[in-house]
C-alpha cells in the first residue's frame, strides 16, 4: 500500500513539473478599427484583428497599417535618440527621396522635466538635386529647410501629437492608456484622408 501511495505521489509531482515547465500561453487581444465619415457623426466598422501576443493570427477587413498606428514624422527612436543627443540628425543615402521622404533629417526637440516630447521641429534636406541643366548630383552637405512642427499635450490617460506644415495641420495621432499602462484606444487622422479610431479589447 505504501510503495502504490509513494508511486501516485511521484506521478503527480512529475505532471506538477511538467506542467510549470510549460511555455506561457499569451493572452490572445482583439482589436476594431473604425473609419469615420467626412463630418465625423458616424463610423463604420473596417476590420477586426486578433493577436496572439505580438504575433496577428487572424483579420477580418482591411486596414493596410501596422498597430499601433506610428507617425510618419516623428517615433520613438527618434525622441529617445533626442534625448541623448539633440539636436538629433541622421543620414540615409540609399533612400528613396520621394513623398517627402528626405536622405538628410534633423531633430530639434524640446522636453518637459518629465523627459516627454513638447515641441519637435523636423528639418529635411535632399541627397539627390538638380542643376540649371536638369542633371542630378548628389550634395556634399545639407542644406536644411523646415519640414514639420510637431506639438505634444498631454491628459491624464494618455497623449495626442500633431504635425503641422506651413502652418497646416496634417496628422493628429491620440492615444489612450488604461491604469496599468496599456493601450485601450487610438484616433489617427491625416492630410484629410485617413480618418480612424482603434480600439484595443
Amino acid at each position: 500500500m505504501n510503495y502504490i501511495l509513494a508511486h501516485i505521489i511521484l506521478l503527480v509531482s512529475v505532471a506538477i513539473t511538467f506542467i510549470s515547465n510549460q511555455p506561457q500561453a499569451h493572452e490572445d487581444k482583439r482589436v476594431t478599427i473604425y473609419k469615420y465619415n467626412k463630418q465625423e457623426n458616424d463610423s463604420t466598422i473596417i476590420a477586426t484583428r486578433i493577436y496572439m501576443g505580438d504575433s496577428l493570427i487572424s483579420e477580418t477587413g482591411q486596414f493596410y497599417w501596422s498597430l499601433p498606428i506610428r507617425s510618419d514624422f516623428i517615433d520613438e527612436s527618434i525622441i529617445a535618440a533626442a534625448l541623448r543627443q539633440n539636436p538629433y540628425e541622421s543620414f540615409d543615402s540609399l533612400v528613396c527621396e520621394v513623398g517627402g521622404v528626405s536622405a538628410w533629417n534633423k531633430y530639434d526637440i524640446t522636453f518637459d522635466k518629465q523627459n516627454r516630447p513638447v515641441a519637435a521641429y523636423h528639418y529635411k534636406a535632399y541627397y539627390e538635386k538638380y542643376d540649371e541643366q536638369g542633371e542630378a548630383y548628389y550634395a556634399e552637405s545639407p542644406d536644411y529647410a523646415l519640414g514639420e512642427k510637431i506639438i505634444f499635450s498631454y491628459f491624464k490617460n494618455g497623449y495626442k501629437q500633431q504635425a503641422y506644415a506651413n502652418d497646416k495641420l496634417i496628422e493628429t495621432i491620440e492615444k489612450d492608456y488604461n491604469k496599468n499602462g496599456e493601450l485601450v484606444k487610438e484616433r489617427w487622422k491625416a492630410y484629410d484622408e485617413y480618418n480612424y479610431l482603434i480600439v484595443y479589447h
